[in-house]
Formats: C-alpha cells, structure tokens, sequence
C-alpha cells in the first residue's frame, strides 16, 4: 500500500511542477510564486522516494 502512496505522491509532485511551469509560461504567475510552486513539486517528487531500480 505504501508504493501506491509514492506513486501517487510523485504524480502529484511532476502535476504541481507542471502547472507552476505552465502558469509562468502564461504569464499568470509572477516568477517567485511560480518558484514557491515549483520547490513544493520537487519537494513532493523527493519525498515520494521512487526508485527505478525497485520493482
């Protein structure tokens, strides 16, 4: 149950970076609250701890 919490984790993580990015893209975001967005997605892709070499 554990690596599904990763998977999910980590999904979220990459959604967050991708919408931060998106969003300074559109010129939506100023480029510090895309930042803060940003570091919260890579955080969350870290914590999630997934591994390629785990099967």
């Amino acid at each position: 149950m554990l690596d599904n919490v990763n998977k999910i984790q980590f999904g979220l993580g990459l959604l967050v970076v991708l919408v931060a990015a998106g969003l300074l893209l559109a010129d939506v975001l100023e480029s510090g609250a895309a930042m803060g967005f940003g570091f919260i997605g890579i955080v969350l892709i870290a914590a999630s701890g997934w591994n390629r070499n785990h099967t």
